[in-house]
């Protein structure tokens, strides 16, 4: 008879749930228009657009990773999948500021979503499940910024679909139990979809979310302490993770993370743990953090203490992440060297398993009550009538005894009384954020004005599909024209991600600028340091690709090499720092557009030998070329070279009377692959990629490095064993 009551309220809670969550997106879609720029915002939210800029038209169709036309030379675009994850869609068919605004909804919408799964996958019942989902909400913007709660959803809310898809695999894993072959056959699959899917959407924040939920997921393959349902739910995340890494993406999350100057230079990189970067409750502007933790901390101890089921695993389950987050934070504290994520990234992670499980402890706790409340009731033969309408309201989970039911399906008060629970928090949403909005922090930082030059930057180094790489720019000094520049078009020397390669910093440090502060390893601005690499900055930069100098003070070392100026006005963006009001461009007179053919090699295989030869006074990159190996054959200088942009690489085109050296301006790897086998690709200059061909060549290059294809990277990793990387502290 209560299977039977239970198949017969689904449809109506599955009104109710599609309700409350409807409500949840309009007040979303409102509270983003009323209180603009908060979604996208700050410069890592600038920095976001770009890259979803650049993978849109530059990327390759449904290509996971792709090199970057518009950062540093051809570097890899972090990889935010624009073809997997929906809260990227709108960006196909609208521009901003409507799409900036549809993408968070599409995000909150599907962590709601799976928020209300997991919970529902631990015999919460719907309506308790769907008023804590509705709680994700304070992760977004614009009620994360008047909280001053979190930047990671105001900066990119398409990461809150790699972690909704972790939640729905706790949850798969919960539901399972010893049994059929066939559920662990479907569980096990499920999981592994899931994880998969979470790290396609973008792999360096699924392990962010594997980490901060690595306590949940341990406890739920632990409870009970007995051995078949751990042996059930333990092969099931095993085989997951063999199916991982059979498909090659552990290897590819795995190389990803290694061949990054913060992983490959952390332990020669001098490191300081700050407590802000440790967790949200050492945040002086924000008491957020305070008031998070004690909601948490008292659902955590009542679902602990008066839960039952599977609800006081997801209870224990979120406790244990905490627990390990601690240890995590007080490592990163007391550690010397740290290149694993900040805990700030991984303790946002976990808020939205921190939501549910508070949830489902305040929830295992009113069941208490109202179980004692329901057979006081009994006892005291109170009105059937009135135990009927308090369980059909909220639902009580199958463990607990109650009244018979009478009818079938929800009364009409019971039914209005349903409704009016499941919109109550997008309604306070809406009310709070409708008060508070005019007081709140503004965490918003307009791109500068500058109409002129980006219209001659547009018109001479600007790039299209189809269309030749004419040169970059490379800014001296920082601002956030470069994110103006890279929605533009404009390609830039200047880099700004987490995927900065060991042998580009090093380059910058070694050869350019040798001062230990200099070192930031998510960020590649090319500077000449003291006088006496100013020679040596301005020679090489040319054989970088870089066209333009740019700078907003009258620069004296390019004045002194009489390169030609240009001065354009600007209104500088209303920040503390960029107050310039002039920008200068200086002009290289031959900029290496993929036409410098070197017929001198000089072959070195020791990044500081390779770094003494291209600082001799005498090395000219047009002439002489360093190799890892020797060229057998003699070359000759080729002829009529193109360098054009494709979707997802580049092609490249020209002649020779023999055979023939040509060093891109793009970024060496062996995942760099040439559609015509007779292409020799090879480490030219420390960074940049040689060409050798004979006779003539007309071949596309494409990055040939992806998610079920990482062995490429491997031997890049080599690369910088062999090249004995090492930098000042």
């Amino acid at each position: 008879m209560r299977e039977e009551n239970s198949q017969a309220r689904r449809p109506e809670f599955v009104l109710i749930a599609f309700v409350g969550l409807a409500a949840l997106l309009s007040v979303q879609l409102i509270l983003t228009f009323l209180i603009p720029n908060t979604n996208y915002s700050s410069g890592d939210g600038w920095l976001a657009q770009s890259i979803l800029h650049a993978t849109l038209k530059f990327g390759g169709f449904l290509h996971v990773t792709n090199i970057n036309p518009l950062e540093g030379m051809g570097s890899q675009l972090p990889p935010l999948n624009v073809w997997a994850n929906p809260a990227f869609w709108p960006f196909f068919f609208l521009e901003a500021p409507t799409a900036l605004s549809i993408s968070a909804v599409v995000a909150l919408g599907c962590l709601a979503t799976a928020c209300y799964v997991l919970m529902r996958c631990f015999d919460v019942p719907p309506l308790p499940s769907i008023v804590a989902a509705q709680l994700v909400i304070v992760l977004f913007g614009p009620l994360a910024l008047m909280f001053v709660f979190y930047q990671v959803f105001w900066i990119n809310p398409g990461t809150a679909t790699v972690y909704a898809a972790e939640l729905v695999a706790l949850g798969v894993l919960g539901r399972l139990q010893p049994g059929r072959l066939r559920d662990f056959i479907l569980a096990t699959g499920a999981i592994f979809v899931l994880f998969l899917y979470s790290l396609a959407c973008d792999p360096l924040w699924a392990v962010i979310g594997g980490i901060a939920m690595y306590g949940a997921f341990a406890v739920v393959t632990l409870h009970p302490l007995r051995w078949r349902p751990i042996l059930v739910r333990g092969g099931a995340l095993g085989g997951a993770a063999v199916l991982l890494i059979a498909s090659g993406a552990l290897g590819y999350v795995y190389t990803l993370s290694q061949y990054t100057s913060r992983v490959a230079f952390s332990d020669q990189i001098y490191y300081t743990g700050v407590p802000i970067l440790a967790s949200l409750l050492f945040n002086p502007n924000s008491s957020a953090g305070t008031v998070f933790y004690a909601f948490c901390g008292a659902g955590w101890l009542l679902g602990a203490l008066l839960g039952s089921g599977r609800m006081r695993v997801l209870v224990l389950g979120g406790l244990a992440s905490f627990c390990l987050l601690v240890i995590y934070g007080v490592s990163f504290l007391l550690l010397p060297k740290w290149w694993l994520p900040v805990p700030i990234l991984v303790e946002h992670a976990a808020f939205p398993l921190f939501i549910a499980s508070a949830g489902t402890g305040y929830w295992a706790a009113l069941c208490r009550v109202r179980l004692r409340a329901v057979l006081l009731l009994t006892r005291a033969r109170a009105k059937a009538v009135s135990t009927q309408w308090l369980q059909r309201l909220m639902v009580l989970p199958p463990s607990f005894p109650a009244a018979p039911r009478a009818r079938l399906r929800l009364s009409p008060s019971a039914r209005l009384g349903a409704l009016v629970i499941a919109v109550a928090v997008p309604v306070a949403a809406a009310i709070y954020g409708g008060n508070a909005g005019e007081t709140a922090p503004d965490f918003y930082f307009p791109l500068p004005e500058e109409p002129q030059l980006l219209s001659h930057l547009s018109d001479t180094v600007s790039l299209r599909v189809g269309g030749d790489f004419r040169g970059s720019v490379a800014l001296l000094t920082g601002s956030y024209s470069y994110f103006d520049f890279w929605l533009s078009d404009i390609p830039t020397i200047n880099e700004y991600d987490q995927l900065i390669t060991p042998p580009l910093m090093y380059l910058a440090g070694a050869l350019f600028n040798p001062s230990p502060a200099f070192y930031n390893t998510t960020a590649f601005n090319p500077s000449a340091g003291d006088s006496a690499h100013v020679d040596v900055f301005f020679k090489t930069l040319p054989a970088l690709g870089v066209r333009y100098v740019m700078d907003y003070n009258q620069n004296e070392l390019a004045k002194q090499h009489t390169y030609r100026s240009l001065t354009f006005p600007r209104r500088p963006a209303v920040n503390q720092w960029d107050k310039y009001r002039v920008a200068y461009l200086y002009e290289f007179p031959n900029p290496n557009v993929g036409n410098y053919s070197p017929t001198e090699i000089i072959t070195a295989t020791l990044g500081r030998d390779i770094i003494v030869s291209m600082a001799a006074p005498e090395f000219d990159f047009t002439k002489q070329a360093i190799l890892p190996i020797a060229v057998d054959e003699p070359l000759v200088a080729a002829s009529d070279m193109h360098m054009a942009v494709i979707r997802g690489g580049w092609h490249v085109s020209g002649k020779s009377e023999g055979t023939s050296l040509v060093v891109l301006p793009q970024l060496f790897s062996h995942c760099l692959r040439a559609s015509d086998s007779r292409v020799r690709l090879v480490r030219a200059d420390l960074v940049l990629t040689g060409l050798i061909f004979s006779r003539s060549v007309d071949t596309d290059i494409v990055f040939d490095y992806g998610l079920f294809s990482p062995r490429c990277r491997r031997l890049d990793l080599a690369d910088v064993k062999s090249l004995q990387l090492k930098i000042a502290h």
